[in-house]
């Protein structure tokens, strides 16, 4: 929050990777036990062309947020993609997030794991999954706990068969 250092409001987001496309080598972004919270946007953001060997988040906790809280993709279908080769969200925790607490759009070859993740308040604005992939065929949804979530059309939308989803809890 960046009121903390006299600033007069939220950061728009709070992590953004942007590498761009002549990157001679793919980078590894960790984030491990940290509270990432108070964003006017996305709390963390990829930009198009940026090349990301893996995403691994852990042990975390992410709150008070606009939109998106993990928005492992520009932020619009029609955005070229970020190449991301894999990402992870274990062990952490979301609530009140305006949107999607986990959003992948636009990379076909990523592949995806969230396994125990308690999501709590998100999707304020009433259409949103919760976790939301779009052509991605290699996601799993595992042992996790969904609650008071305000979406209408679904909790998870992985869209693809043979994404998985398996002991999970929502309510």
């Amino acid at each position: 929050d960046a009121r903390d250092l006299g600033a007069s409001s939220i950061l728009k987001y709070s992590i953004i990777v942007k590498t761009g496309d002549t990157l001679l080598a793919a980078i590894t972004i960790n984030i491990d036990d940290c509270d990432i919270h108070e964003s006017s946007d996305k709390l963390i953001k990829l930009y198009r062309y940026s090349v990301i060997d893996s995403v691994n988040i852990q042990n975390s906790t992410f709150y008070n947020c606009a939109k998106e809280a993990v928005c492992l993709y520009e932020g619009s279908s029609s955005a070229p993609m970020a190449r991301l080769g894999y990402a992870e969200v274990i062990n952490s925790t979301f609530y009140g997030i305006g949107r999607e607490a986990i959003k992948l759009q636009s990379n076909p070859n990523t592949k995806l794991l969230v396994d125990h993740v308690t999501c709590y308040d998100v999707g304020n604005g009433g259409t949103k999954a919760v976790v939301y992939v779009r052509n991605a065929s290699d996601v799993t949804v595992k042992n996790s706990i969904f609650e008071n979530n305000n979406e209408t059309t679904g909790f998870i939308s992985l869209a693809n068969q043979s994404n998985v989803l398996n002991n999970c809890v929502f309510w």
